[in-house]
């Protein structure tokens, strides 16, 4: 659980920034958002990390907070990208 949790805040910052496109009508950037940490990311890093740990489950529960990392990341370049088109300077 500890694994897991330790990304619950910055999770919540992206689930927060897909929720602010659908709500100003950018669902192709929402959609997006929202694949990335289901899917782009969690998908490849659970078939890829087993492999790199001596004991493969341990890769498999660090793929999940790392695809949230990433995902959140993803969603700040998203967001910062988009400033300009938000007006937000």
């Amino acid at each position: 659980m500890r694994i897991i949790c330790s990304t619950m805040l910055i999770i919540g910052f992206q689930m927060v920034t897909g929720n602010l496109f659908t709500s100003i009508g950018k669902a192709g950037k929402a959609i997006f958002l929202s694949l990335t940490r289901q899917v782009l990311y969690l998908i490849p890093l659970v078939l890829w990390l087993p492999t790199l740990f001596n004991n493969p489950i341990d890769g498999v529960w660090w793929s999940i907070p790392l695809s949230d990392t990433i995902s959140a990341i993803t969603a700040v370049i998203i967001l910062l990208s988009s400033r300009r088109k938000l007006h937000m300077e």
